[in-house]
């Protein structure tokens, strides 16, 4: 720049011929391949709000999972860091929800990066694009993330660096197979500090639901409940089979037994499955999400159901009050207030749905609806697909 305050052009030419100016731009990711990148992802999931302003910014955002999970992408440089968390534990962190995190914009690089050769005259018909770039996996160690390479990860189970040790197998959560319903023939089954926490009320609904009638009495009979106890909520329950199960759990849970702490946790559950020879391993798929949306219709990741969807939809549906409710976010207390309230199975359902609508924890929003009707398998999710495909 001269005196007079003008750039020329031959000034500007020698600038950019100096050694340092291509190296800053090759290591800088373009802003528009991080506004891309944050734009993937937002599809999906919400940017989280504080104080009503978004958490977006020029090159990072916090995106929101569900009210005790979310994740912050920053670009920074060459890197494209994220960070999920979970506030119960990163021990019960859905590998579900970090493959498909990992998977969207792994799958947005690779089309941005054929834009990108394309638009520069080169062919990527021949040319492998997850070669031009490398996925690390870790965690935040003392303040900063502490990775290592995926093929080192999958060789060991743990690694170190110079401050910490690390177990490799909650960082392999960002690459877990989502097609499989049973755990891996290496997993060790749930964390220490996962065992200690309580089982939520949609922890015992998924449990319940891996479970025929005679599994879990004899489960409920080995946490210590009587044989009275069982025919009291078989009485009551009886004509489901997940809702009884779900109920003796969780008649379980609220059970004073004598001889025992009165705070229940995945560790009397899980010695229960031991003594009856039953699989641990069940526990497990309590943390697992649905995470498949190659069907879902393209709606925004904040819309809210409208009336006419909510109305109608109870009427899709088969008997799945308690299911339903629980997957949404409401509590075993107010379902069964519902079913108190309204005899009729359609009633009970819009009643739930009408509740759900009304949340302040969580935004009911269509994209959480379709998920949950995907998980409980007994209609819906079709008529609420057409519907948005319409519009």
């Amino acid at each position: 720049m001269t005196n007079t305050g003008r750039i020329n052009k031959r000034d500007l030419l020698k600038l950019w011929q100096q050694k340092q100016v291509h190296q800053h731009i090759k290591r800088t990711i373009p802003s528009s391949l991080a506004f891309k990148l944050i734009g993937a992802v937002s599809g999906i999931w919400p940017i989280k709000e504080e104080n009503g302003r978004p958490l977006l910014y020029h090159s990072a955002a916090v995106l929101y999972v569900d009210s005790k999970t979310e994740f912050r992408i920053i670009i920074e440089d060459t890197r494209v860091i994220v960070y999920l968390t979970h506030k119960p534990s990163k021990f019960t962190i859905s590998p579900d929800i970090a493959a498909s995190i990992q998977e969207c914009l792994t799958f947005t690089l690779n089309d941005v990066l054929k834009f990108y050769l394309t638009t520069i005259g080169k062919s990527h018909k021949d040319k492998d694009i997850s070669n031009l770039f490398q996925i690390e996996v870790g965690e935040v160690c003392d303040r900063s993330p502490c990775v290592i390479s995926i093929s080192e990860a999958k060789e060991t189970s743990r690694w170190s660096c110079s401050r910490n040790h690390h177990l490799t197998k909650y960082p392999l959560f960002w690459v877990f197979d989502k097609t499989k319903e049973e755990c891996p023939p290496d997993c060790t089954g749930l964390h220490s500090d996962a065992l200690t926490m309580l089982p939520s009320d949609k922890h015992l609904v998924r449990l319940a639901s891996q479970f025929d009638i005679d599994s879990c009495k004899q489960l409920i009979l080995q946490l210590g409940l009587q044989e009275i106890h069982w025919k009291n909520v078989n009485h009551s329950y009886g004509h489901d089979a997940l809702t009884l199960n779900t109920m003796m759990l969780y008649t379980w849970m609220n059970t004073k037994i004598k001889g025992q702490s009165t705070t229940k946790s995945f560790n009397n559950l899980h010695a229960g499955l031991k003594a009856i020879d039953a699989d641990t391993h069940v526990l497990c798929k309590v943390f697992r999400e649905y995470t498949d949306f190659s069907e879902f219709p393209k709606v925004g990741p904040e819309d809210v159901p409208n009336d006419e969807v909510l109305n109608n939809l109870p009427q899709k549906l088969g008997n799945c009050a308690l299911h339903l409710g629980v997957e949404l976010g409401l509590s075993i207390n107010s379902i069964e207030q519902t079913k108190t309230d309204h005899q009729k199975m359609y009633d009970q359902t819009a009643d739930i749905l009408r509740k759900w609508k009304n949340l302040t924890e969580e935004k009911p929003t269509v994209f959480k609806l379709m998920v949950v009707l995907e998980r409980v398998h007994l209609g819906g999710f079709q008529f609420v697909k057409d519907m948005y495909l319409r519009k």
